[in-house]
């Protein structure tokens, strides 16, 4: 079977990756110059990751132990366990494994029935292939996605970033809520004790309030859209599919869709392989914890300064902080649960 992967990232070589496996000719295109580049990723993960692909082990740069959530007036710091990882050499090294044929500087332009129309950027021609399958894995501005949705307008969170020189705590993550970063949240990930990765999200002037946010010496300008999920979206027609961030599958939370798109990988690939439906697949595996994910972030939306400092103060018990410590935040439905369950006076906050 001949199947066209359009996205050159992790998702779309992964899925290549399980294809290829199974016997089918598999072409990746993209239209960047290099794979991995620009960056467009806080490359903070949880340690889920690693159940899925040995690729983390390969572009891990650091480990944190603890992330601290502050709003303008209060703070907490909570046991962690994530990863940092060099998304560049991540997206290399899920490309070599992919084992696939992958052009680059080939940008998809149109679909039509079982063609898709490519834009070479070299020899600046265009020409038509033929496919068997096609998989949509190129992202928030993902041609695939507007062949399947050609009348839905795109909801994206815009992430301006900075790789910035300066004095940093390595083992620790910070968050930051309120009215430092109304409607979603800061970051300081550090990828050492030395050079940290500054970033903001949610509300207007992002350049003004990230030139604010960063105390340090910039190193290098980075950033991009979060596309947030949406569960009208149409993922899959006949032989055409959406996975990753082309078809919004990322946290609402935290902007974070690493290993949703991996898993929304397999599951295309079972799909593909078993003959079975992937539009079931997806709401059996992933749709839930997606919607869960969707619905904290309106509430979060709505959160005043006043609201984060309670939820602070909570997250600051001992009973949370083991909850915390113990659950994925890649599994939105079994922490909220749990946390519900220990933590009754957090259902005030269903009701902001």
């Amino acid at each position: 079977m001949n199947v066209i992967i359009v996205g050159a990232g992790p998702v779309g070589c992964y899925a290549g990756f399980m294809l290829a496996k199974i016997g089918h000719k598999i072409t990746i295109l993209d239209q960047k110059d290099v794979i991995g580049l620009p960056v467009q990723c806080t490359g903070i993960i949880t340690h889920e990751l690693l159940n899925i692909t040995d690729s983390v082990e390969r572009a891990t740069i650091n480990k944190v132990s603890c992330v601290e959530v502050n709003t303008s007036t209060k703070s907490v710091k909570l046991p962690s366990n994530d990863i940092i990882i060099d998304r560049g050499k991540f997206d290399k090294h899920m490309a070599k494994k992919a084992g696939c044929q992958i052009l680059m500087n080939h940008k998809a332009v149109s679909i039509y029935n079982s063609e898709i129309k490519i834009y070479d950027k070299k020899s600046k021609k265009s020409f038509k292939m033929p496919f068997d399958v096609l998989i949509g894995a190129d992202g928030p501005d993902s041609v695939v996605f507007k062949h399947l949705n050609p009348n839905k307008k795109r909801k994206c969170y815009i992430g301006a970033q900075a790789r910035v020189k300066g004095d940093f705590d390595s083992d620790v993550f910070k968050t930051y809520f309120g009215k430092i970063a109304p409607r979603f949240f800061g970051w300081i990930v550090p990828e050492s004790k030395t050079i940290a990765r500054v970033g903001i999200s949610g509300g207007k002037n992002l350049k003004n309030r990230l030139d604010n946010f960063v105390n340090g010496k910039v190193i290098e300008h980075q950033g991009g859209k979060i596309p947030l999920f949406d569960p009208t979206v149409k993922i899959c027609k006949k032989n055409v599919y959406l996975i990753g961030d082309a078809a919004g599958f990322v946290k609402a939370t935290t902007g974070g869709g690493i290993v949703q798109g991996l898993m929304s990988s397999k599951l295309v690939a079972e799909s593909i392989a078993e003959n079975k439906s992937y539009k079931w697949l997806y709401y059996k595996k992933l749709f839930f914890p997606l919607l869960v994910s969707l619905m904290i972030r309106k509430k979060l939306n709505r959160f005043k300064e006043k609201d984060y400092n309670k939820l602070i103060e909570i997250m600051n018990c001992k009973s949370v902080r083991k909850i915390l410590k113990n659950y994925s935040r890649d599994s939105p439905i079994k922490l909220a649960l749990c946390l519900l369950t220990k933590k009754p006076s957090l259902i005030r906050f269903l009701f902001v």
